[in-house]
């Protein structure tokens, strides 16, 4: 794989699986993705998510809710391929979100955060970039959320911003 990189730029170079032409175990291989990494200020009190798709499997659908899985829905992208990330970022008040993965078309989530009442949402927290990243593959078991973490330049006074 050979990537080509601008300078003045911020990225994470992911290796991870990828289907290659068909959804079935066999058909997993190697690969690695470039992403591009918003980095720059967000406004007073928010915070800022990416979403990005490494798990060997085919494209999905994702919704992202404030708070619980019947939240207000803050975000959704249909057909999220191998190597997608969300173009822009999501800039969004801090607090709770739940997120839900569909098969491409579905109405029923193969994965979703939390899954129970008693699970942890995913957290936003002010002045920073959290990523999530899908990595491993439903075929094998392997499949989980793994989160990376920046924090933001703010150069103003903070001021606060009630979380949703």
């Amino acid at each position: 794989v050979t990537f080509t990189l601008e300078g003045g730029m911020d990225y994470t170079v992911f290796a991870h699986l990828a289907l290659s032409d068909t959804d079935v175990l066999s058909s997993i291989v190697p690969t690695a993705s470039v992403f591009v990494n918003d980095l720059s200020d967000t406004a007073p009190g928010m915070s800022r998510a990416d979403i990005r798709h490494a798990a060997a499997a085919p494209a999905v659908d994702i919704e992202v809710r404030k708070g619980w899985h019947t939240g207000q829905l803050v975000a959704s992208v249909e057909d999220f391929a191998n190597g997608d990330q969300l173009d822009p970022a999501l800039d969004s008040r801090p607090g709770a979100k739940a997120v839900a993965i569909f098969p491409a078309g579905a109405d029923e989530p193969v994965f979703q955060i939390p899954m129970t009442e008693e699970d942890e949402p995913l957290v936003l927290y002010p002045h920073q970039f959290t990523v999530v990243y899908a990595v491993g593959s439903l075929y094998n078991g392997t499949f989980q959320l793994m989160l990376q973490n920046f924090d933001l330049d703010f150069n103003a006074p903070p001021h606060p911003v009630p979380p949703e």
